[in-house]
């Protein structure tokens, strides 16, 4: 079912000869980018594509030390984006790991792939390049080892591997390229029914989202508005960050002037989203939360969720919330918050906005 077809690249096995290619590949890399849930820098500041390559050798070196022979790559739609794949790219096959490229995708594309077959391939590990909802000279570094979403002293250590400079390097690698967006489309569609079609407008801010998110939700059933779904770096519209209202004016403009019933806005990298819809004053329906995730709440069974944010402007209100996922992306509530998997292990959705049918 995927389309695998062999990559156009340069050097055939990439080895050793990669020193050549960046013959100052011992360098000084900023400890700042290595943050709690990844790796994340201002391009030509504190992150660059040697940085990159480093990165990419220090985890293909822990890949090899698990025995894996297989890495999934992506990227978002930032300016900085082809650059950096490519010698991210570099750095893994510099160690004898095989690279599946999935182009420009959405995070939870990636975090899917690693649960995919690949041809004869079978990946358990993934890398996105992604600056998910910072300023545009952002980048960075979502990262899933063996199936898990690396955080703390895992990602800690890549640094200490690139700062001592003990990677293993290796020869024989490839890298092929791998179009997954159907599969994942087709995934989404056959586990989830809405219990009516639904208009709804979604904002993609110009990020990633853009290249999929609409026919997702068309493919559910939904007649969809499109907002800004052109993927371009440089966020012309407004910042991609849902989480703050300001850059929620559009949609929620959209919603007060149409008969649309629900707005959905999502962040660059599409592993964040929030759902804003029109209620009577007095009657809205709050985002009842809990500090350990989800609950049934009711025949639906609304999400819930301990970390959340609400804002009102005039009749309209949004609200902003994430659902657990355990570590494969299995949905513990049967998916009712519906779509987007982070690299926490979360999916972001509008579970109260969406009446989900439970088969």
């Amino acid at each position: 079912a995927y389309d695998i077809r062999p990559r156009d690249w340069s050097s055939d096995v990439c080895s050793s000869d990669l020193y050549s290619i960046f013959p100052e590949i011992i360098m000084h890399v900023p400890a700042s980018i290595f943050k709690a849930y990844d790796i994340r820098g201002i391009i030509d500041e504190t992150l660059n594509p040697e940085i990159a390559t480093a990165i990419g050798r220090a985890f293909g070196s822990q890949m090899r030390d698990l025995g894996e022979t297989d890495v999934v790559v992506g990227r978002d739609g930032r300016l900085s984006g082809p650059q950096l794949i490519e010698a991210l790219t570099a750095g893994l096959l510099s160690t004898g790991i095989n690279v599946i490229d999935l182009g420009m995708v959405a995070t939870p594309m990636v975090y899917f792939a690693t649960h995919q077959a690949l041809g004869s391939c079978k990946p358990r590990s993934g890398i996105m390049i992604t600056g998910s909802h910072n300023p545009p000279n952002y980048n960075g570094f979502k990262m899933v080892l063996d199936t898990r979403a690396i955080h703390g002293q895992d990602i800690q250590a890549l640094r200490h591997i690139i700062e001592q400079e003990s990677w293993r390097l290796a020869l024989g690698a490839k890298a092929t390229v791998v179009d997954i967006q159907s599969d994942y489309r087709q995934r989404i569609v056959s586990d989830i029914r809405l219990s009516r079609p639904m208009r709804i407008v979604v904002d993609c801010g110009n990020g990633v989202a853009g290249a999929s998110a609409p026919d997702v939700f068309r493919a559910l059933g939904c007649e969809v508005i499109e907002l800004y779904s052109e993927v371009d770096g440089h966020f012309p519209n407004h910042h991609p960050d849902p989480a703050h209202l300001e850059n929620l004016q559009d949609l929620i403009k959209n919603l007060q002037t149409t008969d649309n019933e629900l707005g959905l806005a999502f962040d660059g990298d599409a592993d964040r989203c929030v759902s804003a819809t029109l209620g009577r004053a007095g009657h809205e329906r709050p985002w009842r939360c809990h500090p350990r995730g989800t609950r049934r709440s009711d025949r639906h069974r609304i999400p819930r969720c301990g970390r959340h944010r609400q804002a009102r402007c005039k009749r309209t209100w949004a609200h902003h919330g994430s659902v657990d996922l355990d570590h494969r992306g299995h949905r513990h509530t049967d998916g009712r918050g519906l779509l987007l998997a982070s690299q926490r292990g979360r999916v972001a959705g509008s579970g109260c906005a969406f009446r989900i049918s439970p088969h």
